[in-house]
Formats: C-alpha cells, sequence, structure tokens
C-alpha cells in the first residue's frame, strides 16, 4: 500500500502546482477586472493550497521537530507576506475607481 503511495505521488504535485498557477491567473484576472472577491478567494485558497503542500510534504518527515518548527516559522512569514501584497492590491483597485 506504502508502494502505491509513492508511485502516484507526482500526480499530486502537478496537480498542486497546475492549481497554484490557476490561483494565480484568478488573482491576476480580479485586479484586471477590480474584483475584490476574486482577489480575496484567490488569496486564501492559495494560502490553503500551500498549508495542504506544506503538510503532504513534511507531516511525513517530521522525525525532527526543528524541520516542521522551521516550516511553520516560514509559513507564518508567508501569510503575512501574501496579507500584506493582497491589501496593497485592493488599495490599488480602490484608487483608480
Amino acid at each position: 500500500n506504502s508502494y502505491l503511495r509513492h508511485e502516484h505521488e507526482w500526480i499530486q504535485w502537478l496537480s498542486t502546482v497546475a492549481l497554484f498557477v490557476f490561483l494565480l491567473i484568478e488573482i491576476q484576472v480580479g485586479v484586471q477586472l477590480r474584483s475584490r472577491f476574486m482577489v480575496n478567494i484567490g488569496t486564501a485558497a492559495i494560502a490553503i493550497v500551500i498549508t495542504t503542500a506544506y503538510v503532504n510534504l513534511f507531516g511525513s518527515m517530521a522525525q525532527t521537530g526543528l524541520v516542521f518548527l522551521v516550516g511553520g516559522v516560514f509559513l507564518i512569514g508567508l501569510g503575512i507576506y501574501l496579507e500584506k501584497q493582497r491589501r496593497a492590491l485592493v488599495r490599488k483597485m480602490a484608487q483608480k475607481l
């Protein structure tokens, strides 16, 4: 059973990358259409995809707590950065109206 999980793991990662790219395009379209909803949904979905990929990658490797801890700090930093970028985009969209 473990063999089958590892055999098809590349499909999971390919799907994750494809979803991430789709969400980036959704955010870009939201910016062009000046749709706060699309930008907010796209940003939230990217946060969920990144968190899920993180848990899938490091959850099984977390024999040492250090990897999990460092990765968690990185995720928090990435979340703060993404939120600042989202707010800046929404602010720009509001100014252009």
